[in-house]
């Protein structure tokens, strides 16, 4: 990227942090919405390795990066344990379909998160799906939980977050693209 797309860089940057805070707000929230210590424990168990693995990913360690898909895998099969093992020890059928679906839009909003600033047409599509995924997902959140939560309005931050988010480094990059600054490979 060249010096004249300096202002479209930093607008990708906060589209960036903007996703990032909305995993901190799911992560949050995820206490308040769920009702029981055991779900409560367990989508820590399943969000903390994604988020774990995604920071170190990002910080380019060698052996991270070289075995991120067999590190994937691993976390992938424990948090399929997880999310079984939440479902089988919960007798609400509601609360059980609301840890699934919190379960997967924090490990989505991990990936979209990690791959948001990415310049490979593959990963660029991973972000955007990912993203609208998530954004599916906390729609379905808000409706179930408003009926078992006094707090399911916590779960409109990390949607306006993501959202903004998207936008931010979707526009941009559309921007870029059209005034050739930005190809994706």
């Amino acid at each position: 990227m060249s010096i004249l797309a300096k202002k479209e860089t930093i607008i990708r940057l906060v589209g960036m942090v903007i996703l990032f805070l909305s995993i901190i707000f799911s992560l949050i929230y995820d206490f308040f919405i769920l009702d029981t210590v055991l779900l409560k424990f367990y989508i820590l168990l399943i969000e903390i390795p994604w988020l774990i693995l995604i920071i170190l990913l990002k910080l380019e360690k060698d052996f991270f990066v070289e075995n991120a898909l067999k590190l994937a895998a691993i976390i992938g099969i424990f948090s399929t344990i997880m999310i079984i093992l939440g479902t089988c020890f919960n007798l609400d059928e509601i609360s059980s379909i609301l840890f699934v679906i919190l379960s997967i839009e924090s490990i989505l909003i991990s990936l979209c998160w990690h791959f948001t600033l990415s310049i490979y047409k593959k990963e660029k599509l991973f972000f955007l799906l990912s993203g609208l995924i998530s954004i599916i997902l906390l729609l379905i959140t808000v409706f179930l939980s408003i009926n078992i939560s006094p707090f399911w309005v916590f779960v409109i931050f990390p949607l306006i977050f993501i959202i903004i988010g998207l936008s931010l480094v979707l526009l941009v990059e559309n921007k870029m693209k059209k005034e050739n600054l930005l190809n994706y490979i």
